[in-house]
């Protein structure tokens, strides 16, 4: 784990302040970084000063040595030398953090894009990903708890019984 203090500035009363936060982490799924992770809580921070809860956007690193893996969050164009590990970038805190849940729950990257797509198709914004039984996905959305099938054919499909 590495971390350094990052210079934040709350987006509602432009309180400026540091905080330590990790800037690189070894995949162990499990420990509160994990659930925090999972939960869709890890860049979430509140303001000190207006009691704001804001999502903080800073680089992170997440290595998966078992799959020869990294999960980046940055904006930065230029990447560190990762000795030949597939690479995994995004921007966005949210789009980490649903990768992230993803990777954990064994949803390869192409199901998870045609999750997206099925749900974008129907305007339904994804919020997180839970697995029930190994056979379904819940995910979380900005209209609810919906099913959508893991089974390939069935895929992207949402359960309409589940909303």
């Amino acid at each position: 784990m590495k971390k350094r203090m990052i210079e934040m500035i709350c987006p509602n009363c432009r309180h400026s302040f540091y905080i330590l936060k990790d800037t690189m982490l070894l995949y162990e799924g499990k420990g509160t970084d994990h659930e925090r992770l999972m939960n869709s809580e890890y860049f979430f921070h509140q303001c000190q000063k207006c009691l704001n809860l804001f999502e903080m956007n800073y680089p992170l690193l997440i290595r998966f040595t078992r799959k020869n893996l990294c999960l980046i969050l940055s904006d930065s164009s230029q990447l560190p030398d990762l000795d030949n590990q597939t690479v995994i970038r995004t921007r966005k805190p949210a789009d980490f953090e649903l990768i992230y849940q993803a990777l954990d729950l064994g949803i390869t990257i192409k199901e998870l894009v045609e999750i997206r797509e099925e749900c974008s198709r129907q305007d339904i914004g994804l919020k997180q990903l839970i697995d029930v039984d190994g056979s379904k996905i819940l995910a979380m959305s900005t209209n609810g708890l919906i099913r959508i099938n893991r089974v390939s054919s069935d895929l992207g499909r949402v359960d309409e019984s589940n909303r």
